[in-house]
């Protein structure tokens, strides 16, 4: 069973340009120093959570895997997830609840919202490097 997450399917540019992506694709960005390689994934990212106003990116769309968010949190198993009486679960490694009602949301959201935290790890210089 796949467990609960999405991947971009498309990027849309501020000047335009449309990059449709398929499922475990790999983008690479290339350009010179201050092209906006950087800025593009910040924007990516920004757009992620929510439809939010960015430099490089105008839109992104997202194709969310067909599963249950909260078979994916059950999953993360007793040492990460637990469940507490207000009907949410806290994932103890990212500091972050799930509420049991929040699947709903997750289905018909174009975005990943809070979710984006759980499933993109956001690299800074530092950790690349390690």
């Amino acid at each position: 069973m796949e467990k609960a997450g999405a991947y971009v399917k498309k990027l849309i540019i501020n000047n335009g340009t449309e990059i449709d992506i398929q499922k475990n694709d790999i983008v690479i960005f290339v350009g010179t120093n201050n092209a906006g390689k950087s800025q593009c994934l910040n924007d990516i990212n920004a757009r992620l959570k929510s439809d939010v106003s960015t430099i490089v990116i105008k839109d992104v769309e997202i194709e969310k895997y067909p599963c249950s968010l909260r078979d994916t949190f059950e999953r993360l198993g007793k040492d990460t997830l637990q469940e507490n009486d207000r009907h949410y679960y806290s994932v103890r490694t990212q500091s972050f609840n799930f509420y049991k009602s929040s699947e709903d949301n997750w289905k018909t959201s174009r975005f990943i919202g809070d979710y984006r935290d759980v499933f993109i790890a956001k690299l800074d210089t530092e950790n690349r490097l390690i």
